[in-house]
């Protein structure tokens, strides 16, 4: 299985020649200033949260951006940072833990011209610390690069255009997480519901109508011609995207990633 975190910066990324030998770590992140100030940048509007320089070395622990590839349509980059897991141990009745130290590294695929960003294989709790950094390293300030979280009349839009004949042909509903769902007289907190062309069954529609909440979706992709088959995904509401199946070629998992953007992108 694949994991990929959906995130959007505010601002179209300029490519430059110094962007595609790109090279950044958290001592840069430290000798350009304090990291946790708000920034309002060119718009005037405050950004989301704050992050500092020390907590960014927690969760990403000796972090370094580096960029692939840069090119107008798309800018490739790998984040490298150190895992920490700790072991229980034992020694007679004493009970200790040991921290292992292991190195891991992350896919990102920003797409210059829609500013969308695709973040592979990172823990949900750093994916905040790594699109601080990635902001500041790119972009150039701090806090313009943001989780693609999805209201409930976004997964509504993504479902019909799953379900509806497109150029891949028509993907399948199989799965859906309700919240907050009012059913008469009754308030449910969550409904779960779970079956082939799911969109197509009669209570699906009601029990949709009465949710204010669409927590996740899986679903079986069209087509994908560049690689002629489909996949099985989960898609949830704080823009986490997860692939079903065998790790994919980089030819697949980009030609996914071209049909993630495009369902992303529609309009409620």
């Amino acid at each position: 299985m694949q994991t990929v975190h959906v995130t959007q910066s505010r601002a179209i990324l300029s490519v430059t020649r110094t962007l595609a030998s790109l090279r950044y770590s958290l001592e840069d992140l430290v000798g350009a200033g304090d990291a946790s100030v708000e920034d309002k940048g060119t718009t005037g509007r405050m950004t989301r949260g704050r992050m500092s320089a020390r907590r960014i070395s927690q969760l990403i622990p000796k972090a370094e951006l580096r960029c692939q590839k840069a090119s107008k349509a798309l800018v490739e980059l790998v984040l490298s940072y150190e895992g920490r897991m700790r072991v229980p141990q034992s020694l007679a009745r004493e009970r200790y833990y040991t921290t292992i130290s292991f190195n891991m590294s992350s896919e990102i695929f920003w797409r210059a011209e829609t500013g969308f960003c695709f973040i592979q294989d990172l823990p949900r709790r750093a994916l905040g610390a790594a699109t601080w950094l990635l902001s500041t390293a790119v972009l150039g300030y701090p806090g313009r690069l943001s989780p693609y979280e999805l209201d409930s009349n976004q997964m509504r839009a993504i479902v019909a255009y799953l379900t509806k004949p497109g150029r891949g042909g028509t993907g399948e509903l199989v799965r859906a997480v309700f919240g907050d769902v009012k059913i008469g007289q009754s308030q449910l907190e969550a409904i779960s519901l779970k079956s082939r062309e799911l969109h197509k069954e009669p209570y699906y529609a009601t029990i949709e109508k009465g949710a204010r909440q669409i927590r996740s979706i899986n679903f079986i992709s069209p087509l994908i011609r560049e690689t002629g088959r489909s996949y099985a995904c989960r898609l949830d509401a704080r823009g986490s995207i997860l692939i079903y199946g065998p790790r994919l070629s980089n030819k697949a998992f980009r030609a996914l990633l071209n049909f993630f953007e495009e369902m992303l992108s529609i309009k409620t």
